[in-house]
């Protein structure tokens, strides 16, 4: 998962300073998958995961969801993690994270669309019933 700094630093942003967001996510997550393969992980046990919120802005989280192609592009499975998340707030004005589920899903199915195909939840079932009608949509039109 990609990370910058510590949790606090992640909460104040302090860290999230890009020239270009997915440029650099997906910069410091091949030396990630580079340093996993030179210790023997295989590339088959390799799943992305942008990070979202994870110091990011909410701007820049957007971003990233928005060129998930170009991680995709990097060969691997990609995973969000856009659950309950404040920059899901940010776009929607939900403030209580717990009511912050429907932003959730239509993150998720977003992502979806971009090629994600891993999904971190807290409401499973709404998210997996989503995701279902969205993938079974989605290979219809294939």
């Amino acid at each position: 998962m990609h990370s910058r700094g510590t949790v606090a630093d992640m909460a104040s942003y302090t860290q999230a300073t890009y020239t270009n967001t997915i440029t650099e996510v997906i910069t410091e997550l091949q030396t990630a998958v580079t340093r996993a393969l030179t210790v023997g992980v295989p590339s088959s046990a390799i799943i992305l995961d942008p990070g979202l919120g994870f110091a990011k802005t909410p701007a820049q989280s957007i971003a990233v969801l928005a060129n998930l192609p170009k991680l995709v592009d990097q060969g691997f499975p990609v995973m969000v993690g856009p659950s309950r998340k404040r920059f899901l707030g940010a776009m929607t004005g939900v403030q209580l994270p717990t009511d912050r589920d429907n932003g959730t899903i239509g993150a998720n199915v977003a992502a979806l669309m971009l090629g994600a195909t891993w999904f971190r939840v807290h409401a499973v079932q709404a998210n997996r019933h989503a995701l279902d009608v969205a993938a079974t949509i989605l290979e219809s039109h294939q």
